[in-house]
């Protein structure tokens, strides 16, 4: 029983590669190293154009060559897009969760433990101090959870699109 179960999985895994489809990735890559972020269709994408200044965020609906489709509704042409803007989550979750909420918490649970015991300073300066700190570091995290990517300086963007590569090797 084990080895037809076996014999099954090997041949549905054979058969699953043959179905996949090449895909095309938006790539936002730092010149002179290694250093890239790739995007694919249904991504959610922020970036500031160059003609206009205007800020974009959307989902990429499609990709050539040269233009990104964003929302089925508007097309950019790669040269136009001047700052790509990425999040990095982890900060983001660190300034909030953690620096922020936690110093407030800090203080309240400092301050309803004070309440219930009697105490005269109910929160003593210590305990302001620790969670005064905390709130200040989530704030000043800020600025670094976004990374700006600006295409002018040591970025540059290109599409990679594997749909054109022919089974032969012979690239059209």
């Amino acid at each position: 029983m084990l080895t037809k179960f076996s014999c099954i999985i090997f041949i549905l895994s054979i058969y699953s590669g043959m179905i996949t489809n090449a895909q095309q990735y938006f790539v936002v890559q730092k010149t002179g190293t290694v250093k890239n972020y790739k995007y694919e269709i249904g991504n959610k994408i922020s970036f500031q154009t160059k003609k206009g200044d205007f800020y974009v965020s959307g989902t990429i609906s499609n990709m050539t060559d040269s233009t990104i489709s964003i929302d089925n509704l508007y097309d950019f042409e790669l040269e136009n897009i001047g700052v790509v803007f990425r999040q990095r989550s982890f900060l983001n979750g660190m300034s909030k969760v953690f620096f922020i909420t936690g110093g407030i918490a800090y203080v309240t649970i400092v301050g309803i433990n004070g309440v219930i015991n009697n105490d005269s300073p109910l929160i003593d300066e210590q305990t302001l101090i620790i969670s005064a700190s905390m709130v200040a570091i989530g704030f000043l995290l800020k600025p670094l959870i976004v990374k700006k990517m600006d295409t002018s300086k040591k970025w540059q963007l290109k599409v990679l699109d594997f749909n054109n590569i022919a089974p032969d090797g012979d690239n059209r």
